[in-house]
């Protein structure tokens, strides 16, 4: 009897457990379709957010609602979401302003002119070419796909920014990324290469190169931004080896040029460096503190956004630790955007700062890239997301 029973009890358990098998089976399946939405989502906004700021750039750059609005359209197309191309119409843009309203958000109103905004509405449905999103597995219970929608703003504002430049030294060195390797025909003579100014193949000549196109792209905008120069390195006394060369002090940090809308000024001031000898060390932070001084002023436009754009070949190796310099910007809402330059740099640190202040950071391992980083923060200064 006893023997009956546990085998009645056996043979009651296997239909629970396939049963519960089943049910588990497709809740799995199930979290997979709804990871498959969040994924889509994210993309999704990721495409709008991306068409809306190039839509708003090209504001910036004094073009047309109808070229802001293709500009926005190409955008799209180049980001993917749930496989497939993001396609959007001139039907899902919309050209206006950003207002500030009273309780210190912005509200993007359509069709005021002068245009400074984009607004794009993206969706997955069957209404348009993207289609809605399909799922796996929910079918079997008689869903078969959903709709996604974002809403994106991108708008152009007022922008102070500042330079802050490394004039260290090794920004003489050639461009291998090579410690006291100077470009030829100074090459390892690191006597003549205290003694000498930047000269071509120089990390500074290549910076240079690339202050020419960041400051011609800000000629050409709409409302190009007030911009300063802080260049910085360490100080050199006369107690020093490098006075002791070249007889020559330098401060750490210097104010090459206060805030001016003068694209042209803004080069020659980067330009002048390159015609004097470079000495000591990497001071980050004084750079950062100078900056920071800056666009904390007085003089500072109520609203504007205020960048700092930080550029380096390599780790801080006196002075404060910049993340400290970071903390205290990022309290005065102050955006650092980071470029670290040439093969060999120690990244860590200006990636840190860049993620502290919710700036961009560019990794440049050569003069190319190095362009590209300036020309890329040019086009996208004004333009911040507002929703």
């Amino acid at each position: 009897m006893n023997k009956q029973r546990v085998s009645a009890r056996r043979g009651a358990v296997i239909p629970l457990v396939a049963v519960f098998t089943i049910v588990f089976l497709i809740l799995a399946a199930f979290s997979i379709d709804i990871a498959y939405v969040q994924l889509a989502q994210t993309q999704l906004r990721a495409a709008c957010d991306s068409a809306a700021k190039a839509g708003t750039s090209a504001l910036v750059q004094g073009k047309t609602d109808a070229q802001a609005v293709q500009a926005a359209i190409d955008m799209a197309n180049l980001n993917f979401v749930a496989g497939k191309s993001m396609k959007l119409t001139a039907a899902d843009i919309t050209v206006g302003q950003s207002q500030l309203q009273a309780d210190g958000t912005w509200s993007f109103v359509a069709g005021v002119k002068p245009s400074q905004a984009v607004q794009i509405s993206g969706a997955l449905t069957d209404a348009n070419a993207n289609g809605a999103l399909g799922f796996f597995f929910a079918p079997v219970i008689g869903i078969t796909k959903t709709n996604l929608t974002n809403t994106s703003v991108a708008s152009a504002f007022a922008v102070e920014v500042c330079l802050a430049l490394d004039r260290s030294h090794s920004m003489c060195f050639d461009q291998t990324g090579t410690t006291w390797s100077y470009p030829s025909p100074i090459g390892t003579d690191w006597v003549k290469g205290i003694k000498s100014e930047p000269i071509a193949g120089s990390r500074w000549e290549a910076l240079d190169a690339a202050m020419v196109s960041f400051c011609n792209i800000l000629k050409t905008a709409a409302a190009p931004p007030r911009v300063a120069v802080v260049t910085w390195g360490s100080t050199i006394g006369t107690n020093t080896t490098e006075y002791s060369l070249t007889g020559q002090t330098a401060p750490a940090v210097a104010t090459d040029l206060a805030l001016s809308t003068s694209m042209d000024s803004v080069y020659s001031a980067v330009h002048a460096r390159s015609t004097k000898v470079m000495l000591g060390g990497t001071n980050m932070s004084a750079g950062m503190d100078q900056a920071r001084t800056i666009l904390t002023a007085a003089n500072v436009k109520p609203y504007a956004k205020r960048i700092m754009i930080l550029m380096t070949d390599g780790q801080w190796n006196t002075g404060r630790d910049p993340l400290a310099a970071a903390a205290d910007a990022a309290a005065a809402n102050i955006t650092i955007h980071c470029i670290c330059f040439l093969q060999n740099a120690d990244q860590t640190t200006t990636q840190q700062i860049a993620a502290l202040t919710g700036g961009k950071f560019y990794y440049a391992n050569n003069a190319a890239s190095l362009t590209a980083a300036f020309q890329d923060l040019a086009y996208s200064l004004p333009v911040v997301l507002t929703k």
